[in-house]
């Protein structure tokens, strides 16, 4: 990699594979007239590595990645961290599924995910601890089992109205997770997805079904994309040039700003 930046040497599956078994015996001879049946055959040879590799992750670089029925599923990268925009295709094939791929990667910093993919899998960016944002389309329909775990730079995450279900601790222990802002109806949830997600608030749209006043223990609030909205506040401290403003910051998901008069 680059001076100074340290690359992701993770490959989930595995980058080799060991030799493959031994053959199977031979089957029965087949009888030739009134002769009986022939002896067993012998053991066939030992499987070299290239074929055990042949159906592990084929590398290419930076990243491991499987096919399966003409998709893409990633499963390593060894490229710098950083900023990262992972490809729509590889070789001529969609991206549909990341596993495993940058699992402790704590380098990466940003990643935008393409319009390919349609699952965000296990442990897909475990461990990211330097991540900040992360872009994830209206393709994706599952966020798997501990996706974003323990992602503690996370600050807030936009959800597509796409995704159906998310996973087991999907982003158990983003301790700086303060906002998850939810385009469409409440996903089905696997177990602990918030865990230890003290200061996070779900907002969701007006109209979607499947909220409470909690959503997997994380208080709920409206997410009003009407415009923002103008209101009188408080204020203490005034001078010439500064004031404290009595309110909550980004009450609906706005950011604040404020004048005087």
């Amino acid at each position: 990699g680059e001076a100074g930046i340290t690359n992701c040497a993770v490959a989930w599956n595995g980058a080799q594979a060991g030799p493959g078994g031994s053959g199977g015996p031979g089957g029965p001879g087949l009888p030739y007239g009134s002769y009986p049946d022939g002896p067993p055959g012998i053991n066939g040879p030992d499987g070299t590595a290239a074929d055990g590799l042949s159906g592990g992750p084929v590398v290419q670089a930076p990243f491991f990645y499987t096919t399966n029925n003409g998709s893409i599923t990633i499963t390593g990268y060894t490229g710098p961290g950083v900023a990262l925009t992972i490809p729509e295709t590889i070789n001529g094939l969609p991206v549909t599924s990341i596993e495993g791929a940058f699992l402790n990667c704590a380098s990466l910093t940003s990643v935008t995910i393409p319009n390919s993919v349609t699952s965000i899998g296990t442990a897909a960016f475990m461990g990211c601890a330097g991540l900040t944002n992360v872009t994830i389309p209206n393709s994706v329909k599952n966020i798997g089992d501990d996706a974003f775990d323990d992602c503690t730079s996370l600050t807030d995450v936009m959800i597509p109205n796409s995704v159906t279900n998310m996973g087991y601790e999907a982003f158990q222990y983003c301790s700086s997770l303060t906002a998850l802002y939810f385009q469409g109806n409440a996903p089905s949830l696997g177990y602990g997805v918030f865990y230890g997600d003290n200061t996070a608030t779900v907002y969701y749209l007006p109209g979607t079904t499947g909220w409470g006043t909690t959503y997997d223990g994380l208080p709920t609030a409206v997410w009003n994309l009407s415009g923002p909205q103008v209101s009188p506040l408080p204020a203490t401290g005034v001078s010439t040039n500064s004031a404290t403003l009595n309110a909550m910051v980004n009450p609906n998901g706005w950011p604040t700003a404020a004048w005087f008069q």
